[in-house]
């Protein structure tokens, strides 16, 4: 691993990458770390995360066969995975360790394996589907990982992932990965060999549901004056341009 993939990791194993100084308490004690998809009906944020799994999984039909969860967090996509998979077929990485041994305990029976997103120790042509939620705007680069992902995906696998896509400035995305606009983003498959690409934007259910839910959240907690302090903040970091997209691409 280089020197980002380890200050990334390091940043996972003391848990402070927290959503902007989220209470732990938001997340009612899970182990997830992710926006959620927000539906009109969802209740709390392990509800959004799984239903954001859930979403990216109705992307493309789900062939029988080994599936790649990369930057598999704390094992629970693998674990909602399990609805689709036997356990034997699913396979995670992750260059946290501290988050790889809680994937042993949310996801028995999987395989969980320290390695980097963009250098994987895989042969070629590995698995029917590979899967990445809200993890490849960390990776160096997010290009790189498109090429390794095309390599160990058989051909008509299937690519399928959330993103954060930001031309912005900032600490847990290496600068090679700044990129503003969701045509730029196709590009980037189409340039590792991926076909059938298809991007669609769900900022607002993700990014806009999560705000709204951390300050309804946060209402129950503090003061008004707090409240409107955090309200502001929330506000000005969401004048950065983000965009929040699902997507995926085929191997010919």
């Amino acid at each position: 691993m280089n020197e980002f993939t380890d200050q990334i990791a390091q940043l996972y194993d003391r848990q402070e990458l927290s959503r902007a100084g989220v209470a732990a308490g938001f997340y009612e004690g899970s182990d997830w770390l992710n926006f959620g998809y927000w539906r009109s009906d969802t209740k709390n944020i392990v509800e959004a995360c799984e239903n954001l799994v859930d979403e990216i999984l109705a992307l493309v039909p789900l062939a029988r066969g080994l599936i790649l969860d990369v930057g598999c967090g704390k094992g629970l996509t693998a674990r909602r995975l399990l609805n689709h998979f036997d356990a034997a077929d699913i396979f995670g990485i992750n260059i946290s360790r501290e988050h790889l041994i809680k994937c042993e305990v949310n996801a028995p029976g999987c395989t969980f394996l320290e390695m980097d997103a963009a250098q994987m120790q895989f042969p070629d042509e590995s698995f029917e589907h590979v899967i990445s939620v809200e993890a490849a705007f960390h990776f160096r680069t997010r290009s790189k990982f498109f090429e390794e992902a095309f390599r160990v995906l058989r051909s008509g696998g299937s690519l399928m992932l959330s993103d954060i896509l930001t031309d912005a400035n900032t600490h847990h995305q290496p600068p090679e990965n700044r990129i503003g606009d969701i045509e730029s983003y196709k590009d980037l498959y189409a340039a590792a060999g991926f076909s059938k690409v298809r991007v669609i934007d769900v900022t607002e259910q993700c990014i806009g549901g999560f705000r709204r839910a951390v300050l309804r959240y946060l209402a129950t907690k503090v003061t008004p004056a707090v409240l409107d302090m955090m309200s502001a903040a929330y506000a000005s970091h969401g004048s950065k341009k983000q965009i929040y997209v699902l997507a995926c691409a085929t191997k010919p």
